[in-house]
């Protein structure tokens, strides 16, 4: 558990990835996705919201290596995702 207020960079691999469409707001019919954050230390829960998504939709391959910076959400023990990029080739 950390922080409410904790920016970082988590690295590790998705695992349960689930895309989803905005509903309702000013991102209402954008892709987001939802995933587990899984490295040798647990998981965390994952948002990806559509900002963050459009540039990194291609990245979200399960099990695949990536660098996330993000924040704690403010709803419970979950990160939520700003920027996503890859660590392998």
């Amino acid at each position: 558990e950390f922080d409410q207020n904790f920016w970082g960079n988590f690295c590790g691999v998705l695992t349960e990835i689930r895309e989803s469409t905005v509903k309702n707001g000013k991102t209402k019919g954008q892709q987001m996705a939802f995933a587990r954050l899984t490295d040798l230390t647990g998981s965390i829960d994952t948002l990806i919201f559509p900002a963050a998504y459009s540039k990194c939709k291609e990245f979200l391959i399960e099990r695949k290596p990536i660098i996330i910076r993000g924040k704690k959400s403010d709803r419970g023990d979950s990160i939520i995702a700003f920027d996503v990029h890859s660590l392998g080739a």
